[in-house]
């Protein structure tokens, strides 16, 4: 704890971020949200993709992570994704807008006294102005690909 509230962990965000993430397209029957997406031939991963004719990536930082991996994680994963989004503890808001390209989304994800996490736009995004979908076909293996289908 940091003394003004409860410290984040991955295992608190991710699954609150997944059935967010479910909730918003429920209604849609072409839409999978995929975990630990490999990226750039296994050189990296998404924490979470959501995969409905258009890639949109969300990489996870709680409070107990740092972001020494993040700017290469940018670099593997942009190419591939028409939308990302750091979803992050406060505190790493002010380091990470430095290594984040100004298409990425910025969400906070803190964690309310009875222990739920919310989550609170910080820096709406854009299109990704250099998405490339081969990128995105060269980052899966067979099976994946095939899983997809």
């Amino acid at each position: 704890m940091n003394g003004l509230r409860p410290t984040t962990r991955d295992a608190d965000i991710r699954p609150a971020l997944r059935a967010r993430l479910g909730r918003r397209h429920a209604a849609h029957d072409d839409v999978v949200i995929v975990e630990e997406l490999p990226v750039a031939r296994g050189g990296s991963r998404l924490d979470l993709a959501v995969i409905n004719g258009r890639i949109e990536g969300f990489e996870i930082k709680s409070a107990r992570d740092t972001l020494d991996r993040l700017r290469r994680q940018v670099a593997l994963g942009s190419p591939a994704m028409e939308r990302a989004t750091l979803v992050a503890a406060p505190d790493h808001i002010p380091e990470a807008l430095h290594l984040l390209p100004d298409w990425w989304s910025v969400v906070l994800a803190e964690m309310g006294p009875r222990g739920a996490i919310h989550f609170r736009q910080y820096r709406r995004g854009g299109m990704n102005p250099q998405a490339c979908p081969r990128a995105f076909v060269d980052m899966l293996e067979r099976k994946e690909i095939v899983a997809l289908l």
